[in-house]
C-alpha cells in the first residue's frame, strides 16, 4: 500500500511518463516503477529527483539515435487485430509506419487502433478512385510519431492508393511516399501513376517510397518484376528488402518494398503471424536528424507524508 506521499509521488509518474511518452507506470509492494517500452528495464520511482535523470537518460538516448525510423506493414485491414498491431510496434516503435490496405473509408479512424504517442494521417481508399469496382482492401496511410513535423504532398491525381509526406531534416527536405498495387490493378497504370508522382517531387533533396507492390521481386524474370526494376532505375532508386515479406502455406514471396536514393540501414524484417501474412518491415534513413532541445518541466515540491 502506498503513503500518502508515494500517492502523489505516483500521480506525478503518471503524468510525467505520460509527457515523455512512456509506456508503462505501475506499483509494486509500495514501489513505484516506470517503464519506457515493453522490454526496457524497468526504473525506480523514489523522489522527484528521479524524474530528471530520466529526462536526462530519455534525451541523451534521442540524440544518439541519430537517425530517422520508418517502417511499413501491411495489416490487411486496421480494423482488427488492435492488440496484436500496438504490441508489435511496441517492438519496432519507428517514428513514421507507412500503412498498406488500411480498409478505412472517409470518416473511418474511429476503426483504426489507437497508438500512444502516434497520430495517424490516411488517404481513404474510394479518395485514390482506385476501386475498380471492389468492394474490398485499398487504403494507405501513416501513423507519425509524436514531434516529427511532416505535412501532406498534393500528387497528381491517378486512379492508385499512395500518399506522400514532406520533412525537413538539417536543411534537407525529404519526401517520403506509400503507395499500395492490389493485385488485380494493371502494373503499367500503377507504374505511369507512380513515375508522375516522382517526377513532381523535383524539388525534393530526397524521397523514399515504400509499399506493397504485390510484384515478387524474387521472380527476376517475370515480366512485372522486370518492368518494376525499370521503374525503379528511371527514378534513381533502390530497393532495400531481399528476403520474402508475404507468406501463405504454398508461398513466400518478396512484395513489400523500401526504395530511396538515400541509403538505408538496420533493415528488420519481422513477419508475425499472429498479426499479418506480410512482415514488419522497420529501417533507419541515412539522414540525421535536427538536434532536439530538451523541455525542461519545474513542478512545486510535493507535501511530505
Amino acid at each position: 500500500r502506498l503513503t500518502r506521499a508515494n500517492r502523489l509521488l505516483f500521480r506525478l509518474a503518471r503524468e510525467k511518463t505520460r509527457q515523455l511518452e512512456w509506456k508503462f507506470v505501475w506499483t509494486r509492494d509500495g514501489t513505484i516503477l516506470v517503464r519506457r517500452e515493453h522490454r526496457e528495464p524497468a526504473k525506480r520511482i523514489r523522489s522527484e529527483n528521479d524524474f530528471e535523470k530520466i529526462i536526462y537518460s530519455f534525451v541523451i538516448q534521442f540524440i544518439k539515435d541519430k537517425y530517422l525510423s520508418l517502417g511499413l506493414l501491411n495489416p490487411g485491414s486496421l480494423g482488427n487485430k488492435h492488440d496484436e498491431f500496438v504490441v508489435a510496434m511496441m517492438r519496432h516503435p519507428v517514428e513514421i509506419m507507412a500503412i498498406n490496405e488500411t480498409w478505412l473509408r472517409e470518416g473511418g479512424e474511429a476503426r483504426a487502433p489507437v497508438l500512444p504517442g502516434y497520430r495517424l494521417r490516411h488517404a481513404p481508399r474510394d479518395s485514390a478512385g482506385s476501386g475498380g469496382g471492389r468492394d474490398r482492401g485499398g487504403g494507405v496511410g501513416f501513423y507519425l510519431k509524436r514531434g516529427v513535423n511532416a505535412r501532406l504532398i498534393a500528387h497528381p491525381q491517378a486512379p492508385i492508393d499512395q500518399m506522400w509526406l514532406s520533412l525537413t531534416l538539417n536543411g534537407l527536405k525529404l519526401a517520403i511516399g506509400t503507395a499500395y498495387r492490389p493485385p488485380w490493378q494493371n502494373v503499367d497504370t500503377f507504374l505511369d501513376a507512380l513515375t508522375e508522382s516522382v517526377t513532381s517531387l523535383h524539388a525534393f533533396d530526397y524521397i523514399v517510397l515504400t509499399g506493397d507492390f504485390n510484384i515478387d521481386l524474387l521472380e527476376l524474370n517475370a515480366p512485372k518484376t522486370k518492368k518494376l526494376l525499370d521503374f525503379l532505375k528511371c527514378a534513381g532508386l533502390d530497393q532495400y528488402v531481399t528476403v520474402p515479406t508475404h507468406f501463405t502455406d504454398h508461398s513466400e514471396t518478396l512484395i513489400d518494398l523500401l526504395c530511396s536514393n538515400i541509403k538505408i540501414t538496420d533493415i528488420d524484417v519481422d513477419h508475425i503471424p499472429d498479426l499479418s501474412r506480410h512482415s514488419l518491415i522497420s529501417c533507419k534513413l541515412r539522414i540525421k536528424k535536427d538536434k532536439p532541445v530538451p523541455k525542461w518541466i519545474v513542478y512545486r515540491p510535493m507535501l511530505s507524508g
